[in-house]
Protein backbone atom coordinates (compact mmCIF):
# COMPACT_ATOMS: atom_id res chain seq x y z
CA UNK A 1 0.00 0.00 0.00
CA UNK A 2 1.45 3.37 -0.97
CA UNK A 3 1.70 6.33 1.42
CA UNK A 4 1.28 9.92 0.30
CA UNK A 5 3.42 12.67 1.89
CA UNK A 6 1.49 15.78 3.03
CA UNK A 7 3.55 18.94 2.33
CA UNK A 8 4.20 21.26 5.30
CA UNK A 9 3.51 24.93 4.54
CA UNK A 10 6.61 27.16 4.58
CA UNK A 11 5.04 29.45 7.23
CA UNK A 12 4.75 26.52 9.62
CA UNK A 13 8.39 25.55 9.05
CA UNK A 14 9.43 29.11 9.93
CA UNK A 15 7.33 29.00 13.10
CA UNK A 16 8.89 25.72 14.18
CA UNK A 17 12.38 27.09 13.58
CA UNK A 18 11.66 30.27 15.56
CA UNK A 19 10.07 28.28 18.34
CA UNK A 20 13.24 26.20 18.61
CA UNK A 21 15.42 29.30 18.88
CA UNK A 22 13.08 31.42 21.05
CA UNK A 23 10.75 29.15 23.03
CA UNK A 24 8.78 31.93 24.82
CA UNK A 25 7.96 33.74 21.56
CA UNK A 26 4.65 33.02 19.80
CA UNK A 27 4.31 33.01 16.02
CA UNK A 28 1.70 35.16 14.26
CA UNK A 29 -1.36 34.06 12.37
CA UNK A 30 -3.67 33.50 15.33
CA UNK A 31 -1.30 31.50 17.56
CA UNK A 32 -2.59 30.81 21.11
CA UNK A 33 0.92 30.27 22.65
CA UNK A 34 1.45 31.87 26.09
CA UNK A 35 3.99 34.75 26.60
CA UNK A 36 6.40 34.04 29.52
CA UNK A 37 7.16 37.33 31.34
CA UNK A 38 10.61 37.42 32.98
CA UNK A 39 11.05 39.93 35.84
CA UNK A 40 13.27 42.86 34.89
CA UNK A 41 16.81 42.68 36.24
CA UNK A 42 17.38 44.37 39.61
CA UNK A 43 19.61 47.43 39.47
CA UNK A 44 22.83 47.60 41.47
CA UNK A 45 24.04 50.31 43.86
CA UNK A 46 27.69 50.95 44.70
CA UNK A 47 28.05 50.77 48.48
CA UNK A 48 31.26 51.86 50.19
CA UNK A 49 31.58 50.10 53.53
CA UNK A 50 33.61 52.03 56.10
CA UNK A 51 34.46 51.17 59.69
CA UNK A 52 35.44 53.23 62.72
CA UNK A 53 35.00 53.16 66.46
CA UNK A 54 34.04 55.17 69.51
CA UNK A 55 37.22 54.69 71.51
CA UNK A 56 37.52 53.44 75.07
CA UNK A 57 40.21 55.37 76.94
CA UNK A 58 41.83 52.37 78.60
CA UNK A 59 42.46 50.54 75.32
CA UNK A 60 45.82 50.70 73.63
CA UNK A 61 44.89 48.15 70.97
CA UNK A 62 41.76 46.25 69.97
CA UNK A 63 42.33 43.69 67.21
CA UNK A 64 39.49 41.54 65.89
CA UNK A 65 38.63 39.48 62.81
CA UNK A 66 35.48 40.40 60.93
CA UNK A 67 34.42 36.98 59.63
CA UNK A 68 31.22 37.94 57.86
CA UNK A 69 28.97 40.89 57.16
CA UNK A 70 25.66 40.60 55.32
CA UNK A 71 22.85 42.97 54.47
CA UNK A 72 19.35 41.62 55.18
CA UNK A 73 16.65 42.84 52.76
CA UNK A 74 12.96 43.13 53.52
CA UNK A 75 12.46 40.28 51.05
CA UNK A 76 14.84 38.13 49.06
CA UNK A 77 18.31 36.78 49.69
CA UNK A 78 20.93 38.25 52.01
CA UNK A 79 23.85 40.05 50.38
CA UNK A 80 27.49 39.51 51.39
CA UNK A 81 29.29 42.82 51.99
CA UNK A 82 32.82 41.42 52.43
CA UNK A 83 34.43 38.71 50.34
CA UNK A 84 36.68 37.15 53.02
CA UNK A 85 37.50 37.50 56.75
CA UNK A 86 39.28 40.76 57.61
CA UNK A 87 41.74 41.19 60.48
CA UNK A 88 41.70 44.77 61.74
CA UNK A 89 42.63 47.02 64.65
CA UNK A 90 40.04 49.55 65.72
CA UNK A 91 41.42 52.00 68.29
CA UNK A 92 43.44 53.95 65.70
CA UNK A 93 40.28 54.53 63.64
CA UNK A 94 38.68 56.85 66.22
CA UNK A 95 37.81 60.14 64.57
CA UNK A 96 37.86 58.75 61.06
CA UNK A 97 36.46 55.96 58.90
CA UNK A 98 38.57 53.42 57.02
CA UNK A 99 37.36 51.99 53.72
CA UNK A 100 36.91 48.22 53.98
CA UNK A 101 35.08 47.37 50.78
CA UNK A 102 33.28 48.73 47.76
CA UNK A 103 30.53 46.37 46.61
CA UNK A 104 27.59 46.32 44.21
CA UNK A 105 24.40 45.67 46.17
CA UNK A 106 20.96 45.01 44.63
CA UNK A 107 18.69 48.01 44.92
CA UNK A 108 15.87 47.77 47.42
CA UNK A 109 15.12 48.11 51.11
CA UNK A 110 17.34 46.62 53.83
CA UNK A 111 16.27 46.37 57.45
CA UNK A 112 19.28 44.78 59.19
CA UNK A 113 22.97 43.90 58.97
CA UNK A 114 24.27 40.65 60.39
CA UNK A 115 27.87 40.20 61.51
CA UNK A 116 30.24 37.54 62.75
CA UNK A 117 33.48 38.39 64.60
CA UNK A 118 36.22 36.37 66.33
CA UNK A 119 39.85 36.31 67.51
CA UNK A 120 39.83 39.28 69.89
CA UNK A 121 43.23 40.52 71.04
CA UNK A 122 43.01 43.46 73.42
CA UNK A 123 45.77 45.41 75.20
CA UNK A 124 44.43 47.70 77.90
CA UNK A 125 45.54 49.61 80.97
CA UNK A 126 44.38 47.91 84.15
CA UNK A 127 44.17 50.42 87.03
CA UNK A 128 44.04 47.62 89.61
CA UNK A 129 47.52 46.39 88.64
CA UNK A 130 48.84 49.70 87.25
CA UNK A 131 50.08 47.89 84.18
CA UNK A 132 49.08 47.07 80.61
CA UNK A 133 47.46 43.67 80.26
CA UNK A 134 46.75 41.51 77.21
CA UNK A 135 43.38 39.82 76.89
CA UNK A 136 42.28 37.29 74.29
CA UNK A 137 38.93 35.79 73.40
CA UNK A 138 38.62 33.51 70.36
CA UNK A 139 34.84 33.96 70.17
CA UNK A 140 33.11 33.70 67.85
CA UNK A 141 30.40 36.31 68.35
CA UNK A 142 27.53 37.01 65.99
CA UNK A 143 24.66 39.44 66.02
CA UNK A 144 22.14 41.49 64.11
CA UNK A 145 22.12 45.28 63.83
CA UNK A 146 18.58 46.54 63.10
CA UNK A 147 18.33 49.37 60.58
CA UNK A 148 15.59 51.67 61.79
CA UNK A 149 14.52 53.24 59.58
CA UNK A 150 15.32 50.74 56.87
CA UNK A 151 17.97 51.72 54.32
CA UNK A 152 16.62 52.01 50.79
CA UNK A 153 19.17 51.79 47.99
CA UNK A 154 18.42 53.52 44.71
CA UNK A 155 20.85 54.16 41.88
CA UNK A 156 23.07 56.69 43.72
CA UNK A 157 26.18 55.42 45.55
CA UNK A 158 25.93 55.22 49.35
CA UNK A 159 28.48 55.35 52.18
CA UNK A 160 27.64 52.86 54.96
CA UNK A 161 29.52 53.54 58.20
CA UNK A 162 29.89 50.67 60.66
CA UNK A 163 31.03 51.68 64.16
CA UNK A 164 32.04 49.44 67.03
CA UNK A 165 31.31 51.28 70.27
CA UNK A 166 34.29 50.06 72.26
CA UNK A 167 33.31 51.94 75.40
CA UNK A 168 30.06 49.96 75.61
CA UNK A 169 31.45 46.73 74.20
CA UNK A 170 34.13 46.03 76.82
CA UNK A 171 34.19 45.79 80.59
CA UNK A 172 37.49 45.40 82.48
CA UNK A 173 37.39 44.41 86.13
CA UNK A 174 39.90 42.72 88.47
CA UNK A 175 42.21 41.68 85.67
CA UNK A 176 39.44 40.13 83.55
CA UNK A 177 37.71 41.38 80.44
CA UNK A 178 34.25 40.72 79.06
CA UNK A 179 33.31 41.54 75.49
CA UNK A 180 29.83 42.17 74.18
CA UNK A 181 30.14 43.73 70.69
CA UNK A 182 27.94 46.78 70.24
CA UNK A 183 27.77 48.02 66.65
CA UNK A 184 25.90 50.95 65.15
CA UNK A 185 25.29 51.65 61.46
CA UNK A 186 24.72 54.95 59.68
CA UNK A 187 24.49 55.70 55.98
CA UNK A 188 25.13 58.84 53.98
CA UNK A 189 24.88 59.87 50.35
CA UNK A 190 28.10 60.86 48.63
CA UNK A 191 28.65 64.58 49.22
CA UNK A 192 30.03 67.02 46.67
CA UNK A 193 33.77 66.55 46.24
CA UNK A 194 34.75 69.86 47.86
CA UNK A 195 32.73 69.17 51.03
CA UNK A 196 33.41 65.46 51.63
CA UNK A 197 34.60 64.20 55.00
CA UNK A 198 35.37 60.58 55.91
CA UNK A 199 31.69 59.76 56.50
CA UNK A 200 30.53 61.16 53.16
CA UNK A 201 33.15 59.95 50.69
CA UNK A 202 36.60 61.31 51.46
CA UNK A 203 39.44 58.80 51.93
CA UNK A 204 42.46 60.02 53.90
CA UNK A 205 45.68 58.00 54.06
CA UNK A 206 44.11 55.07 52.19
CA UNK A 207 46.70 52.35 51.65
CA UNK A 208 46.46 49.27 49.46
CA UNK A 209 48.15 46.98 46.97
CA UNK A 210 47.78 47.79 43.28
CA UNK A 211 46.41 44.78 41.40
CA UNK A 212 46.03 46.29 37.91
CA UNK A 213 46.76 49.48 35.96
CA UNK A 214 44.75 50.77 33.00
CA UNK A 215 45.77 54.09 31.49
CA UNK A 216 45.51 56.75 34.20
CA UNK A 217 43.44 54.54 36.52
CA UNK A 218 44.42 51.64 38.75
CA UNK A 219 42.74 49.02 40.89
CA UNK A 220 43.48 49.12 44.60
CA UNK A 221 42.93 46.04 46.76
CA UNK A 222 40.93 46.78 49.92
CA UNK A 223 40.59 44.42 52.89
CA UNK A 224 37.18 43.19 51.68
CA UNK A 225 37.12 43.89 47.92
CA UNK A 226 38.82 46.24 45.46
CA UNK A 227 38.08 49.68 44.04
CA UNK A 228 39.00 51.65 40.93
CA UNK A 229 41.05 54.79 41.52
CA UNK A 230 41.14 57.43 38.79
CA UNK A 231 43.72 60.19 38.45
CA UNK A 232 43.65 63.42 36.51
CA UNK A 233 45.80 66.46 35.80
CA UNK A 234 45.05 67.82 39.29
CA UNK A 235 46.36 64.74 41.13
CA UNK A 236 49.34 65.81 43.24
CA UNK A 237 52.21 63.95 44.86
CA UNK A 238 54.00 61.06 43.22
CA UNK A 239 53.75 60.71 39.42
CA UNK A 240 51.02 58.39 38.19
CA UNK A 241 53.63 56.69 36.01
CA UNK A 242 55.20 55.22 39.16
CA UNK A 243 52.03 53.26 40.00
CA UNK A 244 52.51 49.67 38.84
CA UNK A 245 51.05 46.27 39.68
CA UNK A 246 52.09 44.91 43.12
CA UNK A 247 53.08 48.38 44.36
CA UNK A 248 51.95 49.52 47.81
CA UNK A 249 50.30 52.91 47.35
CA UNK A 250 48.97 55.53 49.76
CA UNK A 251 46.44 58.09 48.54
CA UNK A 252 44.09 60.86 49.60
CA UNK A 253 40.95 60.70 47.48
CA UNK A 254 37.34 61.72 47.04
CA UNK A 255 34.44 59.62 45.83
CA UNK A 256 33.11 60.28 42.34
CA UNK A 257 29.42 60.20 41.44
CA UNK A 258 29.85 56.62 40.17
CA UNK A 259 31.16 55.40 43.54
CA UNK A 260 34.79 55.00 42.45
CA UNK A 261 37.63 57.14 43.82
CA UNK A 262 39.49 60.09 42.35
CA UNK A 263 42.99 60.46 43.79
CA UNK A 264 43.68 64.03 44.90
CA UNK A 265 47.16 63.09 46.04
CA UNK A 266 49.41 60.04 45.73
CA UNK A 267 51.38 60.13 48.96
CA UNK A 268 53.81 57.31 48.25
CA UNK A 269 54.50 54.35 45.98
CA UNK A 270 56.60 51.46 47.33
CA UNK A 271 57.89 48.65 45.11
CA UNK A 272 60.64 46.06 45.21
CA UNK A 273 59.26 43.40 47.53
CA UNK A 274 59.12 45.56 50.67
CA UNK A 275 56.28 45.52 53.17
CA UNK A 276 54.47 48.32 55.00
CA UNK A 277 53.23 48.37 58.59
CA UNK A 278 51.20 50.88 60.58
CA UNK A 279 51.51 51.01 64.34
CA UNK A 280 51.70 53.07 67.50
CA UNK A 281 55.10 53.54 69.16
CA UNK A 282 54.94 51.90 72.59
CA UNK A 283 58.61 51.74 73.55
CA UNK A 284 61.99 52.88 72.29
CA UNK A 285 65.65 52.54 73.11
CA UNK A 286 67.48 55.80 73.70
CA UNK A 287 65.67 57.71 70.99
CA UNK A 288 66.76 61.31 71.44
CA UNK A 289 70.04 63.18 71.51
CA UNK A 290 71.99 59.92 71.76
CA UNK A 291 70.35 58.68 68.58
CA UNK A 292 68.55 55.42 69.33
CA UNK A 293 68.28 52.76 66.65
CA UNK A 294 65.22 50.67 67.65
CA UNK A 295 61.60 51.20 68.61
CA UNK A 296 58.70 48.89 69.42
CA UNK A 297 55.29 49.32 67.85
CA UNK A 298 51.91 47.66 68.26
CA UNK A 299 50.82 46.70 64.72
CA UNK A 300 47.60 48.33 63.51
CA UNK A 301 47.74 47.13 59.88
CA UNK A 302 50.17 45.68 57.36
CA UNK A 303 50.52 45.33 53.61
CA UNK A 304 52.65 43.16 51.35
CA UNK A 305 52.48 40.64 48.54
CA UNK A 306 50.96 37.21 49.08
CA UNK A 307 54.49 35.83 49.40
CA UNK A 308 55.58 38.31 52.06
CA UNK A 309 56.07 37.27 55.67
CA UNK A 310 54.08 39.80 57.67
CA UNK A 311 53.25 40.35 61.35
CA UNK A 312 49.69 39.84 62.49
CA UNK A 313 47.43 42.74 63.34
CA UNK A 314 47.84 43.31 67.09
CA UNK A 315 51.38 41.89 67.22
CA UNK A 316 54.33 43.64 68.81
CA UNK A 317 57.06 44.48 66.29
CA UNK A 318 60.58 45.87 66.82
CA UNK A 319 61.83 48.31 64.18
CA UNK A 320 65.59 48.63 63.79
CA UNK A 321 67.76 50.79 61.57
CA UNK A 322 66.12 54.04 62.71
CA UNK A 323 69.38 56.00 62.58
CA UNK A 324 69.62 55.40 58.83
CA UNK A 325 65.90 55.57 58.01
CA UNK A 326 64.32 58.54 56.24
CA UNK A 327 61.45 60.41 57.93
CA UNK A 328 58.45 62.34 56.61
CA UNK A 329 54.98 63.73 57.39
CA UNK A 330 52.24 65.39 55.34
CA UNK A 331 53.21 69.05 55.58
CA UNK A 332 50.19 70.09 53.50
CA UNK A 333 47.94 69.08 56.42
CA UNK A 334 49.48 71.78 58.63
CA UNK A 335 49.39 75.56 58.80
CA UNK A 336 52.43 77.07 57.12
CA UNK A 337 53.22 79.01 60.31
CA UNK A 338 53.86 75.75 62.19
CA UNK A 339 56.21 74.15 59.70
CA UNK A 340 59.44 75.93 60.67
CA UNK A 341 59.21 74.70 64.28
CA UNK A 342 58.02 71.12 63.72
CA UNK A 343 60.22 68.20 62.82
CA UNK A 344 60.03 64.44 62.67
CA UNK A 345 63.21 62.40 62.69
CA UNK A 346 65.07 60.00 64.96
CA UNK A 347 65.67 62.89 67.41
CA UNK A 348 61.94 63.73 67.68
CA UNK A 349 60.58 60.20 67.80
CA UNK A 350 58.54 59.15 70.83
CA UNK A 351 55.85 57.06 72.44
CA UNK A 352 52.29 57.64 71.34
CA UNK A 353 53.11 58.55 67.75
CA UNK A 354 51.26 56.71 65.00
CA UNK A 355 53.57 55.77 62.13
CA UNK A 356 53.80 53.99 58.81
CA UNK A 357 57.09 52.14 58.28
CA UNK A 358 58.53 50.59 55.14
CA UNK A 359 60.23 47.38 56.26
CA UNK A 360 61.90 44.25 55.03
CA UNK A 361 59.19 41.57 55.27
CA UNK A 362 59.37 39.64 58.51
CA UNK A 363 58.11 39.33 62.07
CA UNK A 364 59.54 39.99 65.52
CA UNK A 365 62.42 42.29 64.58
CA UNK A 366 62.63 43.97 61.16
CA UNK A 367 64.71 46.59 59.41
CA UNK A 368 62.91 49.86 58.66
CA UNK A 369 64.02 52.08 55.78
CA UNK A 370 61.33 54.79 55.85
CA UNK A 371 59.12 56.13 58.64
CA UNK A 372 56.13 58.41 58.08
CA UNK A 373 54.19 60.16 60.84
CA UNK A 374 50.41 59.76 60.48
CA UNK A 375 47.42 60.90 62.52
CA UNK A 376 46.44 59.51 65.90
CA UNK A 377 43.35 60.10 68.10
CA UNK A 378 43.03 61.29 71.69
CA UNK A 379 39.90 62.10 73.71
CA UNK A 380 39.58 64.43 76.69
CA UNK A 381 38.33 67.76 78.03
CA UNK A 382 39.24 71.14 76.57
CA UNK A 383 41.16 73.38 78.96
CA UNK A 384 42.73 76.81 78.43
CA UNK A 385 41.21 77.49 75.00
CA UNK A 386 41.22 81.11 73.80
CA UNK A 387 40.34 81.36 70.09
CA UNK A 388 41.11 85.09 70.00
CA UNK A 389 44.78 84.42 70.75
CA UNK A 390 47.07 81.52 69.93
CA UNK A 391 44.90 78.60 68.79
CA UNK A 392 46.33 76.20 71.36
CA UNK A 393 44.76 74.43 74.31
CA UNK A 394 45.37 71.62 76.75
CA UNK A 395 43.47 68.36 76.33
CA UNK A 396 42.90 66.81 79.76
CA UNK A 397 42.97 63.06 79.15
CA UNK A 398 41.69 60.52 81.72
CA UNK A 399 44.23 59.46 84.31
CA UNK A 400 43.67 55.77 83.53
CA UNK A 401 43.84 56.21 79.76
CA UNK A 402 46.22 54.16 77.66
CA UNK A 403 47.71 57.34 76.22
CA UNK A 404 48.58 58.80 79.63
CA UNK A 405 50.15 55.60 80.91
CA UNK A 406 52.06 54.84 77.72
CA UNK A 407 53.43 58.34 77.14
CA UNK A 408 53.65 59.38 80.82
CA UNK A 409 52.48 62.92 80.17
CA UNK A 410 53.97 65.56 82.44
CA UNK A 411 52.09 67.32 83.95
CA UNK A 412 50.01 64.20 84.24
CA UNK A 413 46.98 64.05 81.91
CA UNK A 414 47.98 67.27 80.04
CA UNK A 415 48.25 66.86 76.26
CA UNK A 416 49.21 70.03 74.40
CA UNK A 417 46.99 70.55 71.35
CA UNK A 418 47.01 73.08 68.53
CA UNK A 419 43.99 74.14 66.55
CA UNK A 420 44.88 75.50 63.10
CA UNK A 421 44.31 79.00 61.75
CA UNK A 422 44.26 78.19 58.03
CA UNK A 423 41.04 76.14 58.13
CA UNK A 424 42.97 72.88 58.22
CA UNK A 425 41.18 71.63 61.33
CA UNK A 426 37.69 70.22 60.68
CA UNK A 427 35.35 70.88 63.60
CA UNK A 428 32.58 68.27 63.48
CA UNK A 429 29.37 67.94 65.49
CA UNK A 430 29.63 71.08 67.59
CA UNK A 431 26.34 72.82 68.49
CA UNK A 432 25.79 75.66 66.05
CA UNK A 433 25.31 78.22 68.80
CA UNK A 434 28.16 76.90 70.96
CA UNK A 435 31.62 76.79 69.40
CA UNK A 436 34.44 74.94 71.07
CA UNK A 437 35.01 76.09 74.64
CA UNK A 438 36.59 75.01 77.91
CA UNK A 439 34.95 72.06 79.61
CA UNK A 440 33.74 70.39 76.42
CA UNK A 441 34.61 66.76 75.90
CA UNK A 442 36.12 66.29 72.45
CA UNK A 443 38.08 63.81 70.40
CA UNK A 444 41.16 65.21 68.68
CA UNK A 445 42.77 63.59 65.68
CA UNK A 446 46.07 64.89 64.41
CA UNK A 447 49.82 64.58 63.99
CA UNK A 448 51.68 64.14 67.29
CA UNK A 449 55.06 65.90 67.40
CA UNK A 450 57.60 65.67 70.17
CA UNK A 451 58.35 69.37 69.91
CA UNK A 452 61.96 69.82 70.89
CA UNK A 453 64.23 71.96 68.67
CA UNK A 454 67.19 71.01 70.88
CA UNK A 455 66.41 67.32 71.02
CA UNK A 456 64.09 64.91 72.80
CA UNK A 457 62.53 66.13 76.04
CA UNK A 458 60.08 64.26 78.28
CA UNK A 459 56.60 65.54 78.96
CA UNK A 460 54.51 64.52 76.00
CA UNK A 461 53.91 65.29 72.34
CA UNK A 462 52.09 68.27 70.87
CA UNK A 463 49.15 67.22 68.69
CA UNK A 464 48.38 69.43 65.70
CA UNK A 465 44.71 68.70 65.11
CA UNK A 466 43.35 67.98 61.65
CA UNK A 467 39.91 67.12 63.07
CA UNK A 468 38.13 67.75 66.37
CA UNK A 469 34.83 65.99 67.13
CA UNK A 470 32.42 67.29 69.73
CA UNK A 471 31.40 64.63 72.26
CA UNK A 472 29.55 66.47 75.06
CA UNK A 473 29.05 69.85 76.74
CA UNK A 474 30.46 70.87 80.11
CA UNK A 475 28.62 69.52 83.14
CA UNK A 476 26.40 72.18 84.72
Amino acid sequence: MSHSRVPIPARVLVCLFLAFLFPPTGCGGGSNSTQVNQPPPVGQTVVQLKIGDAAADQLLSFAVTLDSLTAVPGSGQQVNLVSAPIAMELTHMAGTRELLASVNVPQGSYNAIQYGVSNFLVRAWDPTTSAFQDYTDPGPFSGTIPLNPAVTLSSAPVIVNLDLDLQNSIAISSGAISITPHFTVTNNPVASADSQIAETGRAEDLVGMVTAVSGTSFTLALPGSSITVATDSQTQGEPVSMVVANAIVGIDAVTNSDGDLLAKRIDFVETGGVALVEGVVTDLQAIGPTGGDTATIRVRDRWGTSLSQLPNVGDQLVLSGLLRATYSFDADKLDSSYLPVLSFDNLSFGRGQEILAVINPGTGNVLASKVKLVETPAAGIVYGYNPSQVRGFTLLVPQDSALQNMVQLMPQTYLTTWDQLENKTDLEGFPQATPMQDGMQVRVRGLAFWYAPQGYTPGGPTVVATRIDYLSSPAK
